[in-house]
């Protein structure tokens, strides 16, 4: 039987702009890979490896949605900005972390919980302000 999926898309998140969507649903992707390499308790380097990925793919997914704000002049881009740069922070402090406490599941799950939080809060609370704004200036 397999197991239950830490985070299950949800068709609320949609935004009806194609990239954000297939973005951040492949955030979804990407922290249930994490979760279940702890639930597994598997640790070193493909964890890490997730985490970098994480990352990463984080620095794309803002760069692309500050690219539309930028293109349509998004009236709340500088707000929207700032929630990006305080996940990344918290994720990069993580990382920072995670090579002493990678043994320390409770630590990894505090994360993980901090991240679908952060998702759901995010996709429904904040992305979806933009929704209307770009979509009326030709992002879809």
């Amino acid at each position: 039987m397999a197991e239950k999926e830490f985070i299950t898309w949800k068709e609320k998140w949609k935004t009806g702009i194609k990239k954000i969507d297939e973005q951040h649903n492949h955030f979804v992707e990407i922290i249930n890979k994490t979760a279940e390499l702890i639930r597994k308790k598997q640790d070193g380097p493909r964890l890490s490896a997730i985490l970098v990925d994480l990352t990463e793919f984080a620095r794309v997914h803002f760069s692309t949605e500050e690219k539309y704000f930028d293109e349509t002049n998004y009236p709340e881009t500088e707000e929207h900005k700032k929630k990006h740069s305080e996940l990344l922070e918290k994720v990069l402090l993580f990382d920072k972390q995670f090579e002493k406490r990678k043994e320390d599941f409770k630590f990894m799950k505090e994360f993980l919980d901090f991240l679908k939080f952060w998702l759901e809060d995010h996709l429904v609370q904040v992305d979806h302000r933009y929704v209307k704004w770009l979509t009326e200036h030709g992002i879809k």
